[in-house]
């Protein structure tokens, strides 16, 4: 499904991600870890063709990734982004129809679908004419994913999506997101700063730290077979956080 070759990125003098490589096969969930500033978000906008790379190539499902087919690729993947991206001025339910909107679904075809999303991310369907504003930390969360998922992607990129939630919030959407990836099964790549939620909802984590993939593996490898003194000082930092 995904393919980064040999990819590196630059912003001014700072380089970001120094030729990583990174394949994820269809229907995987992957977690790109690390601390802020490794690369993990970088590596997220590569793959959805917000930045390009200084050097190597992104592919996806073996077609090099390029501004001829950005726009049919990019509506094949949905993209959660760490602020949750909702439009202050719009619904909730005009927030997650946007693009079945621009799009021109017929109206009984995008009903259809966001009741089914209503229902898939427990969102109350009573809150679908408030604000963002007007609506919880957690409800934010579920309707970013539910605009993600708007157009049945094959591909959902998600960083950071439970960022600033209460630790039961946070657990109840971890749990939730679990079970939706099985059910779903699609491609999932996630970003996190967290080595505990990166092993409940990835079956393989990449731990970045200075532009480079230093481990990868289970989360069982980083905990029990640390690679480096780094991977090492990463989960001891870990489990003295949780």
């Amino acid at each position: 499904m995904i393919r980064l070759d040999k990819v590196s990125k630059s912003f001014g003098n700072h380089k970001v991600l120094d030729g990583i490589h990174l394949n994820v096969i269809e229907g995987e969930q992957v977690a790109l870890l690390g601390l802020s500033g490794s690369g993990k978000t970088t590596a997220l906008k590569l793959i959805c063709g917000l930045h390009w790379p200084d050097s190597g190539e992104v592919f996806i499902r073996g077609e090099v990734l390029d501004v001829k087919n950005l726009r049919s690729t990019r509506l094949k993947m949905g993209y959660v982004i760490q602020s949750g991206g909702l439009f202050p001025h719009l619904t909730a339910k005009q927030n997650v129809t946007i693009v079945a909107h621009e799009l021109k679904w017929p109206k009984d075809k995008l009903e259809d679908r966001l009741s089914d999303l209503v229902r898939m991310t427990k969102f109350p369907s009573s809150a679908l004419d408030r604000f963002p504003s007007e609506i919880s930390g957690g409800q934010r969360k579920r309707l970013s994913l539910m605009r993600a998922l708007f157009l049945n992607p094959d591909l959902l990129l998600l960083d950071e999506p439970l960022g600033a939630l209460d630790p039961i919030t946070r657990t109840d959407l971890q749990d939730e997101l679990k079970e939706l990836f099985s059910s779903l099964k699609k491609t999932v790549v996630l970003v996190t700063h967290d080595l505990f939620e990166a092993g409940f909802l990835a079956g393989r984590i990449l731990l970045l730290h200075g532009g480079s993939v230093v481990q990868e593996g289970s989360w069982d490898d980083l905990v029990h077979r640390p690679q480096n003194e780094f991977v090492k000082k990463f989960v001891r930092a870990q489990r003295a956080a949780n």
